[in-house]
């Protein structure tokens, strides 16, 4: 019988929203924090004893990695505590994950990926050519988490949004277009990724708790869409009167350091899962509504 998934640093945006679909399924998410927290298992997960202990009172059959500093204007001014979140920790817990001989999934990111190729990006490593700290770092921790444990599964994980996830790019954009008193919002049209809905990343961590394999795959929405094109199609299924303008990203006074394209072809992750997500449009259709 598949057990739970634990969320190591639930506490996030992410996490917060993987808590929610709890109801969706008979596997479910339990959220760990280091501080004390609402729904959240106090957890330090660099303590083996501690960790070993929550995985059996929980039923535990795999953990996920979500514990990072993913602000990159925080990365790049903290470089030392990005470094001891994004590469101490995450080597801590895969031994520790491989010690105790449970699955662990290592939430990596976009960012990896050299921002200035344009399309959707394979796995390889040529595709590798991070731009900031943050990506700098997540890539190094996937080197890592895979050294001291061959048998993680580490994920590059894209823009994720969700109706039930704050300061999402989905609500980000209902926001603006909603509440701005410009007449004309200017985005960016060459901006680029794969965003993907929590809905279907907990779906995806589902199945992959149901399986065993190992690897580093990307983990993204089937779709490559600009950042003006989710404000066009959010635009018009809200159906309020804006203008948006497509503007290029150097032009909106975006540091160098943020990439133009990370959007990703995940075709092999879910090729082995036998699922493929949703689109953004596909997603929004469904729940965004106009405005009275």
């Amino acid at each position: 019988m598949t057990g739970n998934i634990l969320l190591i640093g639930g506490s996030g945006n992410i996490g917060s929203a993987l808590m929610k679909t709890n109801t969706l399924a008979n596997t479910f998410f339990i959220s760990t924090s280091r501080s004390r927290r609402s729904n959240c298992i106090e957890l330090d997960p660099s303590c083996d004893k501690r960790l070993e202990e929550t995985v059996k009172e929980h039923s535990v059959s795999m953990l996920v990695l979500l514990s990072a500093i993913s602000s990159v204007d925080q990365c790049n001014k903290a470089p030392l505590r990005a470094f001891d979140s994004n590469f101490i920790l995450p080597s801590s817990v895969a031994q520790c994950a491989y010690r105790l001989d449970i699955p662990l999934v290592y939430m990596s990111s976009e960012y990896v990926y050299n921002g200035y190729i344009s399309g959707a990006k394979d796995e390889s490593a040529d595709n590798i050519g991070p731009s900031n700290v943050y990506g700098c770092l997540k890539y190094a921790s996937e080197l890592v988490v895979a050294s001291a444990n061959p048998k993680a599964l580490v994920l590059r994980i894209p823009k994720v949004y969700s109706v039930l996830c704050r300061n999402s790019i989905l609500q980000v954009a209902i926001s603006e277009l909603s509440f701005s008193r410009k007449p004309i919002i200017d985005i960016a049209s060459d901006q680029f990724f794969s965003p993907l809905s929590v809905e279907d990343l907990a779906i995806i961590l589902r199945l992959i708790n149901k399986s065993n394999f190992s690897g580093t795959f990307n983990c993204g929405g089937p779709q490559s869409v600009s950042r003006h094109s989710i404000y066009e199609t959010i635009l018009s299924l809200l159906g309020i009167n804006r203008i948006l303008r497509a503007t290029e990203l150097s032009t909106l006074n975006i540091p160098s350091f943020i990439p133009k394209d990370v959007s990703m072809n995940s075709a092999i992750l879910y090729n082995r899962l036998g699922f493929i997500p949703s689109s953004f449009d596909e997603y929004a259709l469904q729940h965004v509504t106009a405005i009275d």
